[in-house]
């Protein structure tokens, strides 16, 4: 699900951004002139044009610019990012690509298409936010030499993905990987090599994400009480729910959902960091009050 979208033209070189953590998976692109993340952990990164960056959950990073010098960016947060870029993030902090010219102005237009969606969600909100995490998510990866799956892997695949469905649909009843593997008709063992071959992990890990996943899209896109959320996902209690989800996310699902920003540091961009033609949008919506620090909150509803 998406939860935070930007676009527009930023001055980095006077008004560089400190380093500091985001929540949610980040897709991050210069389109136009010059600029670097500042990453804490890593050594000075060159500036550069035409850049598509990712970045994990909870990476502290910056940016800086040329001085006397714009850049044009787009930004987009998702909570989630398909797997198979998820397993690059295994062996790097940070995975950045080159763009082209076309695939500059295609992601202009993305961040325009999901504008609207994004202030006045409708009935296929979550596909256009679907797609587009795809298609970033393609853009991203799509350098990669792809390496055919090994004969076990083709065949075994359609198993895999019937599990992953049948967890989907009985998720509720927290069922287990022997109940998954015999409604499949294929033992636990061999449904545990499956995994691990095809997704690099393991079927229990798997259904964790899967549980998270929906925790997330429930969280945003619904008002749903944490015990609701709890049961719909297959946790035996709130607080069950509440200790898996700050385990993974390093918050708790309140504050995720509210976007809480005494708890979710630089979760929102400081306006005087804006340039010219410059929006942003994020959740919860509505407009921000100042809150007399120098920081941006959801005004009180």
């Amino acid at each position: 699900m998406l939860q935070y979208l930007n676009q527009g033209y930023r001055s980095f070189g006077a008004h560089p951004i400190a380093p500091h953590p985001r929540i949610n998976w980040e897709f991050y692109a210069v389109m136009e002139g010059r600029c670097a993340p500042v990453m804490v952990n890593l050594p000075e990164q060159p500036l550069v044009s035409r850049t598509l960056w990712v970045f994990p959950p909870w990476a502290v990073h910056g940016w800086r610019g040329e001085p006397g010098s714009e850049c044009r960016i787009a930004c987009f947060h998702f909570a989630f990012i398909p797997p198979p870029l998820e397993e690059m993030f295994r062996n790097q902090e940070v995975i950045s690509c080159k763009i082209t010219a076309e695939q500059c102005r295609r992601l202009s237009a993305m961040a325009h298409e999901l504008r609207p969606h994004f202030e006045q969600p409708t009935r296929l909100t979550h596909l256009f936010f679907q797609k587009a995490l795809f298609e970033l998510a393609l853009m991203a990866a799509g350098h990669l030499d792809l390496e055919p799956l090994p004969a076990l892997a083709q065949s075994g695949n359609s198993k895999v993905e019937r599990a992953i469905a049948w967890f989907f649909e009985h998720m509720a009843d927290s069922p287990t990987i022997e109940e998954v593997a015999h409604n499949i008709n294929v033992s636990p063992s061999h449904l545990r090599r499956l995994f691990v071959l095809i997704h690099k992990e393991s079927p229990r890990l798997t259904f964790k994400r899967l549980r998270l996943q929906r925790a997330l899209e429930l969280l945003s896109e619904t008002n749903a009480k944490l015990e609701d959320i709890a049961t719909q996902c297959g946790y035996a209690s709130a607080s069950d729910f509440c200790r898996a989800f700050r385990s993974e996310f390093h918050v708790s699902p309140r504050a995720w959902r509210q976007n809480d920003y005494e708890t979710v540091p630089g979760a929102a961009l400081r306006p005087d960091w804006l340039g010219r033609d410059a929006w942003f949008l994020h959740k919860p919506f509505g407009p921000l009050v100042n809150d007399g620090k120098g920081r941006d909150k959801p005004a009180a509803n």
